[in-house]
């Protein structure tokens, strides 16, 4: 149903265990009425949650538009987000909007990542940017929603975190959190000396080549960002499969420790947070 005021429009809306959401993803949200939005999504992922920005533009009224802010998390193997805020919007004294709740899936194709699933009205309603009473009664004010964008390809910037490097997903995702941006990382072979040999890419560029993991652990001293990531990127699997190795990091304070498994189509990624 299309809720109308001269008109009054409703607008919709609207974790991260194993993925990257980071960036700007584009796509469409539609109410159970077929009412079609532009939906676009700014996500900073970091460590368990999300936040960032969220907004819908009205298809056929492309003047009538509103950005709320966000927050997130994963709940049940899915992308919960939560509009929290609006920061913006422009209604032309015509439409009511409602802050939403979704809940995504996510899936890969050649070239992009999606995230796709259900949303439902949360209230309270928004007019001219005040908060009202208005249509935002979840079991009538839902819909879907689905949202793209481009696997990302590593660069020389510690801001973006990739999704792929040479053409291998980067999955698993752990993240590792510390107090110091200086640490030492130790690899070494989690099970026995079968000839594994890694590559480790920290932040754009190589800082290991073809290592064969032996018994004795390899050391070496990193300086990290707040946007610092690391693959262990498998260039031999050994005589046992997968690719596995243990790695810690230490700053001095905490000191945590990976298990690492990686093979021909995917690498094993980690990303950092600090206290």
């Amino acid at each position: 149903m299309h809720w109308r005021l001269i008109p009054i429009f409703l607008l919709l809306c609207c974790g991260l265990s194993g993925q990257n959401f980071n960036g700007h993803w584009e796509g469409l949200l539609h109410k159970i009425d077929e009412t079609a939005f532009r939906k676009s999504l700014d996500l900073v992922h970091e460590g368990d949650r999300v936040s960032g920005t969220s907004k819908s533009v009205v298809v056929e009224d492309t003047a009538c538009y509103i950005i709320y802010a966000l927050e997130g998390e994963i709940r049940d193997g899915k992308l919960f987000i939560e509009e929290t805020e609006v920061l913006e919007e422009e209604s032309f004294n015509q439409w009511y909007w409602c802050t939403k709740l979704t809940w995504l899936d996510w899936e890969y194709t050649d070239s992009t990542m999606v995230l796709s699933g259900t949303w439902k009205a949360n209230g309270p309603s928004y007019y001219r940017g005040k908060m009202t009473i208005g249509p935002c009664e979840p079991t009538s004010i839902r819909g879907t929603v689905s949202v793209s964008r481009p696997l990302l390809e590593p660069d020389l910037s510690r801001s973006a975190i990739p999704d792929l490097l040479e053409r291998r997903l980067l999955n698993p995702i752990d993240t590792i959190f510390l107090n110091s941006r200086s640490v030492e990382l130790t690899v070494w072979d989690d099970l026995e000396a079968d000839g594994d040999v890694v590559s480790l890419f920290l932040d754009g560029r190589w800082i290991l080549r073809d290592h064969l993991i032996a018994s004795e652990p390899l050391s070496m001293s990193l300086e990290l960002s707040d946007r610092s990531y690391l693959v262990l990127h498998a260039e031999s699997i050994g005589n046992t499969y997968p690719n596995t190795a243990a790695i810690s990091f230490d700053d001095g304070k905490v000191s945590d420790r990976v298990k690492l498994r990686s093979n021909y189509e995917q690498s094993h990624l980690i990303v950092f947070a600090f206290y």
